[in-house]
């Protein structure tokens, strides 16, 4: 027999993998870009920290070529400082501020950082183009929306995407 829960189509197992965004902050070089995260819950979570990438590609000191993060919220301890009290929103506000505070001492890209504390006016051109090629709406209308369309197909990655970016 069902537990009632189920009966009314309700459960309490979290959804294992969503895409979620954050806007970048005002101020910053990645200011109007919309940067999309592929989010990751174990059945253990909260016990388990989530798993958070960017897809969208971003210049970023804490983010690596293959979208991964480098933030102690995301980490259980002793190496990190997940707990389970956290939530997603808590989580995706940390992000964001990474945005505006990278975290320079433990950098995933250290030619990112050494760029950001050496010469911050390259550093904020250069993740200012990042932003406008990657993570504005002209920029995946033209980019994988194009790149989706050039392949023939309209269900390949690249259209995934384009369509969960919008």
């Amino acid at each position: 027999m069902r537990a009632p829960a189920e009966r009314l189509g309700l459960s309490a197992r979290p959804r294992l993998t969503a895409a979620r965004s954050v806007l970048g902050p005002a101020g910053t070089p990645y200011e109007g870009g919309k940067f999309v995260l592929d989010v990751r819950l174990t059945a253990q979570y909260p016990f388990d920290a989530p798993g958070v990438r960017f897809v969208t590609k971003i210049y970023h000191a804490n983010v690596d070529e293959t979208g991964r993060i480098c933030l102690d919220s995301l980490k259980l301890p002793p190496a990190g400082s997940w707990r389970p009290s956290l939530n997603l929103v808590q989580v995706l506000s940390q992000i964001q501020i990474l945005f505006s505070e990278p975290g320079l001492g433990d950098p995933l890209r250290p030619e990112v950082a050494d760029v950001y504390k050496s010469d911050r006016e390259r550093f904020d051109r250069t993740a200012r183009e990042w932003t406008e090629r990657y993570a504005m709406r002209p920029a995946l209308a033209g980019g994988a929306a194009s790149a989706a369309a050039g392949s023939g197909s309209s269900s390949g990655p690249a259209a995934k995407r384009a369509r969960e970016a919008e």
